[in-house]
């Protein structure tokens, strides 16, 4: 799929807790850059050389019909698909030194709605790290930045909601 085909794939950006930024706006520094990003399933191109800016401190929906390239785009800057061509930077950095920044919860097509977890427990999976202790100070970080994007996103009241 190329850049011109992905444009069925719409980013629509706001800053946290406000309605759409107007297009007269100054755009920050960028929390995601590809440039010239290229993908490929085996043989098959299926993002050739994309372009995509999304700014700092802005709440971001990708969105478009199935086969738009979504999927492919998110997991080509996480590093979960390798890239043919082009640079991925998180925060000014190259994608390998920003693992830290970065969270992902991958789509499901199955879901156990019997599992028990609630909504609150879901955003705070953003913040583990890949350790086997977690210390008192930790969950008390973890907890501070689940509350704040529970806020930003406006699900505060849906925290221990588990369906």
């Amino acid at each position: 799929m190329d850049a011109e085909n992905f444009s069925s794939a719409q980013f629509s950006h706001a800053k946290a807790g406000n309605e759409a930024m107007p297009a007269n706006t100054a755009v920050p520094p960028s929390a995601i850059s590809c440039r010239e990003l290229s993908v490929s399933y085996g043989e098959k191109e299926v993002l050739s050389r994309l372009s995509v800016e999304i700014p700092e401190g802005s709440m971001t929906a990708i969105i478009g019909p199935n086969g738009a390239g979504k999927s492919t785009w998110m997991k080509a800057v996480l590093g979960l698909l390798p890239k043919n061509a082009g640079t991925v930077r998180i925060f000014r950095r190259r994608r390998e030194k920003a693992k830290n920044y970065l969270s992902y919860i991958p789509q499901s097509t199955k879901v156990n709605w019997d599992f028990p977890i609630t909504v609150e427990e879901v955003v705070e999976m953003a913040s583990y790290k890949k350790t086997r202790l977690v210390s008192s100070l930790l969950e008390t970080r973890i907890g501070r930045k689940r509350d704040k994007a529970l806020e930003e996103m406006g699900l505060t009241e849906l925290r221990k909601t588990a369906d």
